[in-house]
């Protein structure tokens, strides 16, 4: 199955390698960077957040690292340019994304860095 994020030329361990660097950015350039990261997790919609019989486990655990990803990508860089139009806004928004599924993974016994690790190697 191609992936449709795979058009922005992303794949899931790009993703999950890609560390975001404490970079001071211009207004454009974090619109930018929200911009993608947006996409990224638009583009796990309609396999996360829509029922789909046809969906495997492992295209179901891709995304979900993904839009993981992206958020924690969001989280670190509104952080750091937090004095940019939206950035705290956006930064909240991550932090509560983030805090909900790191609730619910512990709840089932997993930690987000195995979960995605064993999505990496499934890859």
């Amino acid at each position: 199955m191609i992936l449709s994020w795979s058009k922005l030329g992303l794949s899931l361990s790009m993703l999950i390698s890609l560390s975001v660097h404490a970079v001071q950015l211009t207004q454009a350039e974090y619109d930018q960077f929200i911009d993608v990261q947006t996409k990224i997790v638009n583009e796990t919609k309609p396999i996360l957040d829509q029922s789909n019989p046809d969906t495997s486990a492992s295209a179901q655990r891709e995304a979900f690292c993904l839009r993981l990803k992206a958020y924690e990508n969001i989280k670190a860089t509104s952080e750091e340019n937090i004095n940019l139009n939206m950035a705290p806004m956006m930064k909240i928004v991550a932090e509560s994304y983030l805090s909900r599924q790191q609730e619910s993974l512990t709840n089932s016994g997993m930690t987000t860095s195995v979960f995605c690790a064993s999505a990496k190697q499934t890859k």
